[in-house]
């Protein structure tokens, strides 16, 4: 099975906007809803739902961890989604607050089929950037820092955060 065959069983008649946006947090969506007033709703499968604003989509995934993300991500590719950007909280390792991410530290196991392997993910630079000058330009203050990928968050200890830190 692949995704594309599983959006032609699920939902034959559906398509993504070109440019979308994940989120994690309900507050994040109803953000969205209450700024951008959505001109559409697309109801998909297991509480996936596109709120869609001119030729952007919005989702909120329904569950947690890398395996929800990335299957919600392929489905999204393969309604035809072409640009994402995901919005939502994350454990800095540093320091509590706002942070643009500069490395994850990889600790599941999904990424291993997307990417090689290696200790650490690294997020695009040019977009870094770009994201920091704009949080920069709306009064943002934020620090540069690592966060760490894992599907096991109850595991985490305070020994661990501590090695993965900068």
């Amino acid at each position: 099975m692949n995704p594309k065959e599983f959006v032609k069983y699920e939902c034959p008649n559906e398509k993504c906007p070109p440019k979308c946006s994940i989120a994690y947090q309900s507050s994040t969506l109803d953000h969205f809803r209450r700024i951008c007033k959505p001109t559409s709703k697309i109801e998909l499968h297991n509480d996936l739902i596109i709120w869609q604003y001119k030729d952007i989509g919005f989702v909120r995934t329904p569950g947690i961890g890398s395996s929800n993300a990335v299957a919600c991500l392929e489905e999204l590719i393969a309604l035809g989604g072409k640009v994402f950007i995901t919005i939502g909280s994350a454990g800095g390792l540093n320091t509590e607050g706002t942070f643009l991410c500069n490395k994850a530290f990889r600790d599941e196991g999904t990424s291993l089929h997307y990417a090689s392997s290696s200790i650490y993910s690294y997020p695009d630079k040019k977009l870094t950037l770009k994201l920091g000058k704009s949080m920069e330009k709306l009064g943002i203050s934020y620090s540069k820092g690592p966060t760490w990928t894992t599907d096991a968050p109850y595991r985490e200890t305070d020994q661990d955060i501590m090695a993965c830190a900068e």
